[in-house]
């Protein structure tokens, strides 16, 4: 663990660690009751596996019924379609509205993974229905940010600003900082539709709340976003070498883009590689790759200078 990055985030957590449940879940006792009442309905019993564990109240309660338990928080593609098929049978006999709900919006994550994209759509678009019967802003923000960004991938863009303007009004309505996600998209969007003067100001936003939340997954995000406007400024050089720095990133904390937003991501690294040439592209994106997070951000934020290709500051 010598990546600074990666320390960060390992620190940031284990000091977290002690009171995430109280701020995740407000009453944990409560909360503890809640799940174990559920988990008794779905009567889990043989192998479970459990996706993003946290920090294993869910494991808690599934260990008293399952014969062995498998946590893990990783970002984990055959991990994620395994639980799915434990996951999708199970639907029909779930009778609490939040466990339906979010168990659908789980199976909308894993759909992109062998490229359903319609599939994803229609799972998580049922799933913020249920979740606004429900009054629950931050599954709401969260559904309807993963139906705005697979509506981007379509290129259905309409709809997926109306979905993720939902999605950040929804979280800024909860006070929740995963409205970052919703301004990097709807960033995103702006520039795909040509709304330049729009873009700055949505990605500053976003990675401003992103960087206070000390996420590195949604500063990747952010970098993203900001290697489509260079993209779209005809800066080819800077696209690829933000464009790198998040994949540099992502990396090393081993958490890959989500499934539902790398289909448009790999058409941006596509329509840069073209544009600049396979061998400057490399270049770019491979000294992008090898910049801090705290690099990073000041190339996008104009605070030093452009980078040469071997990652030195040019001065």
């Amino acid at each position: 663990m010598t990546d600074e990055v990666l320390v960060d985030q390992v620190d940031y957590y284990r000091r977290r660690a002690a009171e995430y449940d109280a701020t995740a879940y407000g009453d944990v006792a409560a909360a503890r009751d809640r799940i174990a009442r559920l988990v008794a309905e779905m009567r889990p019993a043989g192998r479970v596996l459990e996706i993003a564990c946290g920090t294993g109240l869910w494991t808690e309660a599934l260990a008293r019924w399952a014969g062995t338990v498998t946590a893990v928080d990783t970002g984990d593609d055959s991990a994620a379609l395994a639980a799915r098929q434990y996951l999708a049978p199970l639907l029909d006999e779930m009778h609490d509205p939040f466990l339906h709900a979010a168990s659908r919006l789980a199976l909308a994550w894993t759909l992109p993974i062998p490229g359903d994209f319609d599939g994803t759509l229609r799972e998580a678009a049922l799933a913020l229905e249920e979740f606004r019967g429900q009054d629950e802003p931050i599954f709401s923000a969260m559904a309807g940010f993963t139906a705005g960004s697979v509506e981007i991938a379509l290129g259905r863009y309409d709809e997926a600003t109306r979905h993720l303007s939902e999605a950040r009004d929804q979280a800024d309505r909860a006070g929740d900082w995963l409205a970052a996600g919703a301004r990097v998209q709807l960033g995103i969007l702006a520039v795909l539709q040509g709304r330049l003067d729009e873009a700055p100001a949505l990605l500053a936003g976003a990675l401003e709340v992103s960087l206070a939340a000390r996420s590195t997954q949604f500063v990747a995000m952010c970098l993203v976003g900001y290697a489509w406007l260079a993209f779209a400024d005809g800066d080819l050089d800077r696209a690829a070498r933000v464009e790198g720095s998040a994949e540099g990133l992502r990396q090393r904390i081993g958490l890959p883009a989500w499934p539902h937003l790398r289909k448009k991501e790999a058409e941006l690294v596509a329509q840069i590689r073209q544009r600049l040439g396979a061998s400057q592209f490399d270049q770019a994106f491979s000294a992008g790759s090898q910049l801090t997070l705290q690099q990073a951000v000041a190339i996008v934020q104009d605070r030093q200078p452009r980078l040469t290709a071997d990652g030195g500051t040019g001065r």
